[in-house]
């Protein structure tokens, strides 16, 4: 089946490009003996050079120290740079600092890639942006249950960071 084949293509480059083969080409070609209606599948592949990770720095205030940002980081030296991992350490800074107070941070990251195409330095700029406290935090509605209740539940006061993972 083309279709499948194609899929079968598409998850070769997958994994290449998940091991830090930035340049890799895959070709495939199919072969029909007519007398016997053998199928022969050939599968060429061009991975290039493998681009790992050089270093990577933290830039920018941030009320989580780096050595916790650090260990929320994928993308370490000596590993292989994928820009899918690269999307996932922006999110995993961007969750850590959060809660801290922080919901408007911004993380904006800079690759660049040698010329040999074997290294990544990766730069992370930090904007947490202004830190945000809880105000007075309200209740509406036909309840039953006592206010003191809900405020000790909700496990929000007021002049507490706020974090909208709680809310």
């Amino acid at each position: 089946e083309p279709e499948l084949l194609r899929e079968d293509v598409a998850a070769i480059e997958a994994l290449y490009l998940n091991s830090g083969f930035l340049d890799i080409r895959v070709n495939e070609s199919i072969d029909i003996d007519p007398q016997t209606a053998a199928v022969k599948v050939n599968i060429h592949l061009e991975e290039g050079p493998q681009t790992r990770v050089a270093q990577v720095d933290l830039e920018g205030l941030s009320p989580v120290p780096q050595a916790e940002l650090r260990q929320e980081l994928r993308l370490g030296p000596g590993e292989p740079y994928n820009e899918f991992a690269l999307d996932e350490d922006k999110s995993r800074l961007t969750a850590r600092i959060s809660p801290q107070g922080y919901p408007h941070v911004d993380v904006q990251s800079e690759v660049l890639i040698s010329k040999d195409r074997t290294q990544a330095d990766i730069r992370h700029m930090l904007t947490p942006g202004p830190q945000v406290k809880v105000g007075d935090v309200f209740f509406s509605g036909n309840f039953r249950t006592r206010y003191g209740f809900m405020q000790r539940e909700m496990g929000l006061a007021a002049n507490d960071d706020f974090a909208l993972r709680s809310v």
